[in-house]
């Protein structure tokens, strides 16, 4: 979960800018609230059946609307990777710098037929920040300041609904992470707005950390629209090599949630990028396209591991040995193949920008027709 760089040219001058890790309904219908037993259109720009989700990260921003502009018609939302809360509840932008939030770039999103749901994360100036939330949660005046600041900002910028995206909390913020996302799903459900909540995925009630002892599946499977599943990660940068997202790992977490949630409602993560082991104690992070030039530099053939259902190739470099794993389109099809299997909700996507327009095509003949 820590930062890694990008590196970028501005006005002719290089910048070294931090970019994060992957690491990674309450009630009945009132009225005409919206829920996420509605017709699974709602608020979306098209009336079909799944959500496709794409999180547009603000480092690769101008590649990530690129990435949107291509596959019009079967994408329906996008997630802009843009706010962080502060300790007493405001919204601020994640990196003023670097984050483009203006509304030319939400009409560019919007002439693309997509719904626009804004992403918070505790991730602030490119760093990741895992003590904000909980000092922000344990404070009732400053959580509720915190609900009303994005369900105005949402109001504000008539944004579709908010992504939610706290991680790595703690066993003791459990309670007080419910308490938020139930209230600020009654704030948005009020105004005929949605709430996403992206979640560590996890294949029992204690997990494998305390992160995962944070989340109520449960109760906030009751409160949201959409649980986004963070189905990655199972191999991380500082973990030893494996796959990112191996099928019978992604399949527990999917059997575990769908005990805790209904169907409709889960969104399954798949993350568009790839670890290369070898040479440090932290592998390297790389988008897919990257991926495929450092394996063509090579000159060697990558394998598929079956079991997984992930590519992989083991190569040497200067003399030292090198794991990369990644994934391509055959390793997602084979996860959104799930999708259909237990009818869920929809996918979405971590991260848009760089990546190979084979898996685009793949996507789309998976979920594109809303089957």
């Amino acid at each position: 979960m820590s930062a890694a760089v990008v590196v970028l040219i501005v006005a002719g001058v290089l910048v070294m800018l931090p970019m994060p890790r992957d690491a990674a309904p309450a009630g009945d219908p009132v009225g005409d609230r919206i829920t996420s037993a509605d017709a699974p259109g709602d608020l979306s720009p098209a009336d079909r059946p799944l959500r496709v989700i794409g999180y547009l990260p603000y480092w690769e921003q101008p590649e990530a609307v690129a990435d949107v502009e291509a596959n019009r018609g079967w994408l329906t939302t996008a997630a802009p990777w843009w706010y962080a809360p502060t300790r007493d509840g405001d919204v601020v932008e994640q990196h003023p710098e670097y984050t483009d939030t203006s509304d030319r770039v939400v009409e560019r999103l919007r002439d693309q037929g997509m719904a626009i749901m804004p992403t918070i994360a505790n991730h602030r100036d490119g760093e990741w920040d895992f003590e904000v939330v909980p000092e922000l949660l344990a404070d009732t005046t400053a959580r509720a300041r915190h609900v009303r600041a994005l369900a105005e900002l949402a109001a504000a910028r008539d944004f579709d609904g908010i992504v939610v995206d706290y991680e790595l909390l703690g066993a003791d913020d459990r309670d007080n992470f419910t308490a938020f996302v139930t209230e600020l799903a009654d704030a948005l459900h009020a105004d005929d707005r949605r709430l996403g909540v992206a979640l560590h995925a996890q294949r029992s009630d204690a997990g494998e950390g305390e992160h995962h002892r944070a989340q109520d599946y449960a109760a906030i499977g009751a409160a949201v629209d959409e649980l986004h599943l963070m189905t990655y990660n199972q191999h991380y940068d500082g973990s030893p090599p494996g796959p990112i997202a191996p099928l019978p790992w992604v399949s527990d977490v999917i059997a575990y949630t769908l005990r805790h949630v209904p169907a409709h409602k889960v969104i399954l993560g798949i993350g568009l990028f790839g670890y290369d082991w070898g040479g440090g104690p932290v592998a390297d992070d790389l988008q897919l396209t990257h991926a495929d030039t450092r394996i063509a530099m090579t000159g060697r053939t990558p394998r598929f591991d079956e079991r997984s259902a992930s590519p992989y190739l083991r190569y040497q470099r200067s003399g030292v040995d090198h794991e990369l794993w990644y994934e391509n389109a055959r390793s997602v099809a084979a996860k959104l193949a799930l999708v259909e299997r237990h009818d869920l909700g929809g996918a979405f996507f971590w991260r848009l920008g760089s990546v190979p327009d084979d898996i685009w095509r793949t996507a789309e003949r998976t979920l594109g027709d809303g089957s």
